[in-house]
């Protein structure tokens, strides 16, 4: 009998498992096994305490080394921000760095003992990018074209007094009390890369366990848009989430999340200073660009799917030969860090093995791609004697 096994499990796509995806070998930590939706909400509400907290903190300090201090706040807030609106900006860049980052990367390493592979940071493929980033652009029309019929949504007028004030922000920061290059920073790659560990990283990990794929990229577009606490844009927020949180899933990379992320806050505030107010904001988007952008969206989604399923790696080479499952999980798990496909072909007889014990040759396959990467991760770090004697007593 012939027996043959993935590097990923449970990832909710059978026979098409991808570098990174949601599967129950990451889940080997100290909080790993806790039910995934009481983990989930415990970290989504620390990470928001702590990012909100460390952001006011961070931002009244900014604001007294300008010699303002709490009850100027309070009295007068809009002047303030006026004159100091790089204070208040700074600290939410701060609080989005160490309130929803380090919370990310404590939960993460919490419940994995490979906390990079768990947020999905590795290496990314230029075309995976390239494709990604055209999908993007191709949906903007869509994202807009929700975005005013969001808008036309009735909301009550404490929600509609909370939008205004953070329109007065972003007219603030687009205009010219604002710092260009400053903005770069506070709001364009602080948000790209931190909001992305925290909502792509964590956040979709633990869903996708408790929801398989398809819920956990749902829930965290959603809890991703609401954390906006803009509710006239909160469905176009919805949908990039979405698309964010597929991409990341089948490439198995939350680095192109990252770029995307950083592509549609920079063009967004470009636009905004330096952009016709037509173009920065529409009344209406034509239907022919929105029907065009979503079908050729649907064509770079078809792309990236097909380039990162594992049927596509169609010629398989051996690149480890072992007599034991517990010496080729291993070696499964350190090409699966290394985000290399890999495939373990069994052929013990199991009728045989009733009397003869479990011993038998299991090899190793990678796509062929990938075997010169494979050979140089094990010529340069090589299995130890103690890795074997560990892995062999907890499989018993």
């Amino acid at each position: 009998m012939v027996d043959v096994s993935f590097k990923t499990k449970d990832d909710g796509i059978k026979g098409a498992p991808s570098p990174g995806r949601t599967g129950s070998d990451v889940f080997d930590g100290a909080t790993g096994s806790w039910p995934s939706g009481a983990a989930l909400a415990l970290w989504v509400f620390v990470g928001l305490f702590a990012y909100l907290f460390i952001g006011n903190i961070a931002s009244t300090f900014l604001l007294a080394l300008n010699d303002v201090g709490l009850q100027d706040i309070l009295s007068g807030q809009q002047d303030v921000f006026a004159e100091n609106g790089n204070a208040f900006l700074g600290g939410n860049a701060i609080g989005l760095a160490l309130g929803l980052g380090s919370v990310a990367i404590l939960a993460s390493w919490l419940d994995s003992s490979r906390p990079l592979q768990y947020l999905r940071l590795k290496n990314c493929n230029a075309s995976d990018v390239v494709l990604s980033l055209a999908g993007l652009i191709c949906l903007l029309p869509a994202v807009i074209g929700l975005g005013i019929l969001n808008e036309k949504i009735p909301l009550p007028d404490v929600l509609l007094r909370l939008e205004e004030q953070q329109m007065e922000l972003i007219e603030w920061f687009t205009g010219q009390g604002g710092n260009f290059a400053l903005n770069m920073i506070f709001v364009v790659a602080t948000p790209a890369i931190f909001e992305e560990v925290f909502f792509r990283g964590y956040v979709q990990r633990r869903a996708e366990r408790g929801l398989g794929v398809v819920g956990g990229i749902i829930l965290t577009g959603v809890i991703f848009g609401v954390f906006h606490l803009r509710l006239t844009q909160v469905l176009p927020l919805i949908l990039l989430g979405c698309y964010l949180a597929y991409v990341t899933w089948r490439t198995g990379c939350l680095w192109i999340a990252v770029v995307l992320h950083f592509f549609n806050n920079a063009l967004a505030l470009s636009l905004s200073k330096w952009g016709p107010e037509s173009v920065a904001d529409p009344e209406v988007v034509p239907w022919f660009l929105i029907i065009g952008g979503t079908l050729l969206f649907a064509a770079c989604i078809l792309m990236i799917h097909r380039r990162n399923g594992i049927e596509h790696h169609s010629e398989w080479e051996e690149v480890f030969l072992c007599g034991t499952d517990y010496e080729a999980n291993l070696v499964r798990a350190r090409l699966e860090d290394a985000g290399i496909y890999s495939v373990l072909l069994n052929q013990r007889d199991h009728a045989f093995n009733l009397t003869q014990g479990s011993m038998a040759k299991v090899r190793v396959l990678v796509p062929k791609s990938m075997k010169a990467e494979a050979l140089a991760l094990f010529a340069a770090e090589a299995l130890t004697d103690e890795e074997l004697a560990e892995v062999a007593l907890s499989s018993k």
